[in-house]
């Protein structure tokens, strides 16, 4: 009736899946990671977030999941929105967020892991750091991580004196 007496045409609703976390329940802000700056902040990069939100409860028809989002916009369709809930899978999230990095330029690589190499976020001192260095192994590091504030754990024993011991990572 609004929208008549607007003299609009009345707009297509939907229901989209609810979303829920590993424990099958409903994700909550209070409960779960939801904020995207958060993922942002952790070395997530946008596209590949936007490419795993789109495949939540629905999917291309040919399977392909990584693609560019004008691809997905294209292949979009509300009737092959599932019914049941999507599960926000962080895994899968980070899995696609590394086929992202993998596809960057050595460049665009490098200047994407700059916040986690210098200021607060960087174990090293700031005269530590040598960006020949830096760029001499980016290529490689780019080959090893999904998220990107994963790279001061690849690249710290190049600009620290004595890098921590990772007992883990001997096990």
């Amino acid at each position: 009736l609004l929208w008549d007496a607007l003299g609009a045409p009345a707009p297509v609703w939907a229901h989209l899946p609810v979303i829920v976390n590993e424990k099958r329940q409903k994700l909550s802000k209070r409960r779960d990671k939801v904020a995207l700056e958060d993922y942002l902040a952790e070395g997530y990069l946008p596209s590949a977030m936007v490419n795993y939100l789109m495949l939540l409860g629905w999917g291309p028809s040919d399977n392909v999941e990584v693609r560019p989002f004008a691809e997905l916009e294209k292949l979009f369709r509300l009737e092959d929105v599932n019914k049941a809930s999507a599960f926000f899978d962080v895994k899968k999230l980070s899995a696609f967020n590394g086929d992202y990095v993998r596809a960057l330029s050595p460049q665009e690589f490098a200047d994407a892991c700059r916040p986690w190499l210098s200021g607060e976020a960087a174990p090293w001192q700031e005269a530590a750091f040598d960006e020949a260095v830096w760029q001499t192994v980016a290529p490689y590091a780019q080959t090893r991580i999904t998220v990107l504030s994963e790279i001061t754990n690849y690249v710290d024993w190049l600009f620290l004196d004595s890098p921590p011991d990772d007992e883990a990572s001997w096990a």
